[in-house]
């Protein structure tokens, strides 16, 4: 069986890393590749995988602004794995457009100019944190209190509209929406 040629971008960020972490396991299926603006770790990444290495010389270091550095990294892969994102819910406007729309849309259309089949994007709970606003979440499951998660959340559904909370989380439903384009 031939490797897939797999590029990670976001490689600096949290899940970017996991993901290189988790795949590289594998070498004999996946041949990876990374991209970002910066090797840095980034913020979110802290300390979770010090001991991580992911080679320089398979990083392709832009901005997701330039198309053609995008469309050069792009070209040749059978799959690209979109996590690149500025994540915080308190980023200016003009610098979500700018990355996670204008940037996360030259990721897909370089994908389609280079023949890639195969794009795996990551959406956010932030599409619809509207829902989890009353209750903190994330403090009940570090507490083990998931009976009261059960009791005090109506479980969002297919069917219960999008509801962000931020312009991050309506950048996120910009690239679902973007997906959903270029799958059909």
């Amino acid at each position: 069986m031939s490797q897939k040629k797999i590029l990670i971008t976001g490689i600096a960020g949290l899940i970017g890393r996991l993901s290189w972490k988790q795949l590289s396991r594998y070498p004999e299926k996946y041949d990876l590749y990374g991209m970002d603006r910066t090797l840095e770790r980034s913020r979110s990444s802290g300390n979770y995988l010090e001991k991580d290495s992911i080679p320089p010389e398979r990083v392709t270091l832009t901005d997701l602004t330039d198309y053609q550095k995008v469309l050069q990294a792009v070209t040749g892969m059978d799959t690209v794995i979109q996590l690149a994102a500025l994540a915080s819910p308190i980023t200016p406007w003009k610098s979500l457009l700018s990355s996670n729309i204008d940037g996360l849309y030259n990721v897909f259309e370089a994908c389609r100019e280079a023949g890639v089949k195969r794009i795996i994007y990551a959406s956010s709970i932030r599409v619809s944190q509207v829902y989890c606003n009353r209750i903190k979440v994330h403090r009940l499951i570090r507490g083990r209190k998931s009976r009261e998660i059960l009791k005090n959340f109506k479980m969002v559904t297919h069917l219960d509209p999008p509801r962000p909370a931020e312009a991050y989380g309506v950048a996120k439903l910009f690239g679902e929406d973007l997906a959903r384009m270029y799958s059909d």
